[in-house]
């Protein structure tokens, strides 16, 4: 565990209350290092991409940029924050469920459906208090994941304020680091061993300076200017992807505003088709140059 960890104060019985944070203010930006998996080693980082509505609901657009040795599993989430509570958007269950709640105390547990498949797993609330992260104080849930694994071992972990479930202890993998509780952090369910590295802010930082997450100041995405166009947008029956800087595109995926995948195409771009979609709001990665991506929002009207 981290060393400012030494200041929290664990309670056992009494609610704590405090004021709501907005989770998805101030440009945060979450690193996790994951050791093996589905999507090979590497660092994912999740930012903040902008606002959307999803069954009428305001909600936030999360992209999870992952830089592996391997596959690109580059995708988006979307979640909400309706005062001390957290949900997110899971395309199983076609609707928002509920994955963090600062409002709840020790003795109560949530169920969170998984993310990429049917089905479900609990974790319950053991502890309550707050712990300073750069100097400011932070509310925090010790949780317990039940029933206990395979092995018979229980999964714990932090749920941190503003920041999320952090270095849980799962299965035989001494570290967990999910952002977002939408997998049991298990090697038989969940495949990679994480770390979570870092969070930052406008305010505050804060990180885990092990060695597995040295290398996260080199990993973040690269900043540039905007590499196509998507016209026309808004489109209709079509829209074409047009380079602005001489990059032929190799790949393209659309997200619907709820963050499924709902388009793929590969070269040669011509004009695309767009008669699967339905009027909304559509997110479009564009891959070029062995690798490279930047996102584009469109709309169908």
């Amino acid at each position: 565990m981290k060393k400012f960890l030494l200041f929290f104060i664990l309670l056992s019985g009494t609610a704590f209350s405090g004021n709501a944070q907005g989770w998805f203010q101030d440009h945060p930006h979450w690193t996790s290092y994951f050791s093996f998996g589905f999507s090979g080693t590497g660092y994912e980082n999740v930012f903040v991409e902008g606002d959307t509505i999803v069954q009428g609901l305001p909600a936030t657009i999360l992209k999870r940029f992952r830089h592996t040795s391997s596959t690109d599993n580059t995708d988006i989430r979307v979640a909400r924050q309706e005062g001390d509570t957290i949900w997110l958007w899971n395309a199983n269950t076609n609707q928002f469920n509920l994955a963090y709640d600062f409002s709840l105390t020790v003795g109560d547990s949530v169920a969170v459906p998984l993310y990429w498949s049917s089905g479900n797993f609990t974790y319950s609330i053991d502890g309550i208090g707050t712990l300073l992260v750069d100097g400011q104080s932070r509310r925090f849930q010790h949780i317990d994941f039940v029933p206990a694994n395979a092995n018979g071992q229980h999964c714990q972990a932090l749920i941190i304020e503003e920041i999320g479930f952090v270095n849980g202890f799962c299965d035989t993998y001494p570290y967990g680091g999910h952002l977002f509780l939408d997998e049991r952090n298990e090697g038989f369910v969940d495949g990679p061993e994480w770390v979570f590295c870092e969070y930052r802010n406008n305010h505050i930082v804060y990180s885990d300076p092990i060695a597995l997450c040295a290398g996260l100041t080199s990993q973040t995405e690269p900043m540039m200017g905007a590499a196509f166009s998507i016209q026309p947008n808004p489109f209709h029956e079509t829209f074409s992807v047009i380079s602005k800087k001489d990059q032929a595109a190799s790949y393209l995926r659309v997200f619907d505003a709820g963050g499924r995948l709902v388009l793929q195409v590969s070269p040669p771009f011509s004009p695309i088709s767009t008669n699967a979609l339905v009027p909304g709001l559509y997110f479009l990665e564009i891959t070029w140059n062995g690798g490279s991506r930047q996102f584009y929002k469109a709309v169908k009207e």
